[in-house]
């Protein structure tokens, strides 16, 4: 048995991202003991960990001013709901805003150290872990943790790159936001000495993280199922459905209107198609402007049961990028772990957004969907996928199901080989 423990800001739970990709990841490894460390007040859902240990700003602001013990097994104490809104909201707002004041006032709590003097060292030394596996996240405290634990441990530590968090290709003005970044660089720096595997999510990352960093890189992603023949669409809706599933947020919704712009055009001869936003982003008075076009229909937010229903009734599944350099810098890396269930639905999908970008650079290398990479030829893009009487669309489905049949099945690089390559 291999005991692993996970450090990660959220809980290891299939109730959020993180959690969801970390579960996809680890899924099917047999003989693994999970435990998992973070760094949130919200409550785990359903999870595969053994033991799950709970370290809040909240705890350590209490054990600051009130002499407290830090840290606690989550199974003992049950979360406060009304604290874990609340430090949702303040971190939604942080970001929306560019407040890296909050960030500086978070590091500089971690900081003060109390966080390794409650029961942290006792849960660490009584799980004993074999591997260390962390997330790198664009924050500072987590490697801080990380560093600490390494300390007390001989474990084998593996890292997983899934944004830029490194690199200086990024476009901001606030210095403030470059000092934090330029620490934040020391600190991966750091985390990537001590580890014995760096993962990477995108080749793009892959390549230059190899280079930056001298050491070997490996590219992790999620897995899909890909078992039996490819799914196929009897027939198609009247008008065609254009389905996106996400969040519109860093400048995906400009994308999005553009398509909804060029539908209209067309739909003005003859009504062919529309298009369909399902996200939980908190709009803007602009975004709720341009979802408000007679060619797009806006959803809003939807449960997470609900989304493959409306990604298997839809005709052609929307992947979209922004095309502002700002944008598109920061998710230049990134690859969405969306991409892999709109593969596995073995739809056509449509991919909008700068070739440069990492999730671009994949659908075109491998096929796997139609893109729009040039924001002025939306219209004539669009024409030529809707003409033959949806012979391209199946082209373009089976194309989907056949890249993630190769890219993200069971031959894929997993955890299984990365453990057997350390242990």
């Amino acid at each position: 048995m291999v005991k692993v423990l996970v450090i990660s800001r959220g809980p290891f739970s299939s109730d959020n991202n993180t959690g969801n990709t970390l579960i996809n990841l680890f899924s099917k490894v047999e003989n693994l003991e999970i435990h998992n460390l973070y760094f949130r007040t919200e409550k785990p859902g359903r999870n595969p960990c053994k033991s799950i240990f709970q370290i809040s700003e909240k705890q350590i602001i209490d054990a600051v001013l009130k002499k407290k013990p830090c840290g606690k097994l989550v199974e003992e104490t049950k979360t406060d709901e009304n604290e874990a809104k609340t430090e949702e909201n303040v971190y939604a707002m942080a970001k929306k805003m560019n407040f890296y004041s909050l960030w500086f006032a978070r590091e500089f709590l971690w900081m003060t150290g109390k966080w390794k003097k409650g029961n942290l060292k006792k849960y660490i030394l009584d799980v004993n872990p074999d591997v260390i596996f962390m997330p790198v996240f664009g924050c500072w405290y987590p490697h801080k943790a990380l560093a600490f634990i390494h300390k007390l441990t001989d474990a084998k530590i593996i890292l997983f790159h899934a944004d830029d968090n490194y690199t200086l290709k990024q476009f901001h003005f606030s210095p403030v936001y470059w000092i934090y970044r330029f620490i934040l660089r020391k600190w991966v720096r750091r985390s990537v000495k001590i580890s014995d595997v760096n993962c990477c999510i995108s080749d793009i990352q892959k390549e230059e993280y190899q280079k930056a960093f001298g050491k070997e890189c490996l590219l992790l992603q999620k897995k899909g199922n890909f078992d039996g023949d490819a799914p196929q669409k009897e027939s198609f809706n009247e008008p065609l459905k254009l389905v996106y599933t996400g969040n519109v947020s860093s400048g995906r919704w400009e994308s999005l209107f553009l398509i909804s712009k060029a539908l209209d055009k067309i739909n003005a001869e003859k009504e062919v198609a529309k298009l369909h936003v399902y996200t939980a982003s908190s709009l803007t008075n602009k975004m709720k402007k341009a979802f408000e076009g007679a060619s797009v229909v806006f959803h809003g937010p939807v449960g997470a049961s609900e989304v493959p229903a409306i990604q298997d009734d839809a005709d052609i599944l929307v992947h979209a990028e922004s095309f502002r350099l700002k944008y598109s810098l920061e998710v230049r890396q990134s690859f969405s772990t969306k991409i892999v269930d709109y593969l596995a639905k073995g739809r056509c999908i449509l991919a909008i957004g700068p070739a440069k970008v990492a999730s671009m650079d994949y659908f075109i290398k491998n096929d796997g969907a139609f893109v729009i990479t040039d924001k002025k030829d939306v219209e004539n893009r669009l024409r030529a996928l809707f003409a033959d009487n949806g012979k391209i669309m199946r082209e373009y489905a089976l194309k989907a199901w056949t890249c993630g049949e190769k890219k993200h099945g069971e031959s894929a690089n997993d955890i299984k080989k990365i453990l057997d390559k350390i242990l």
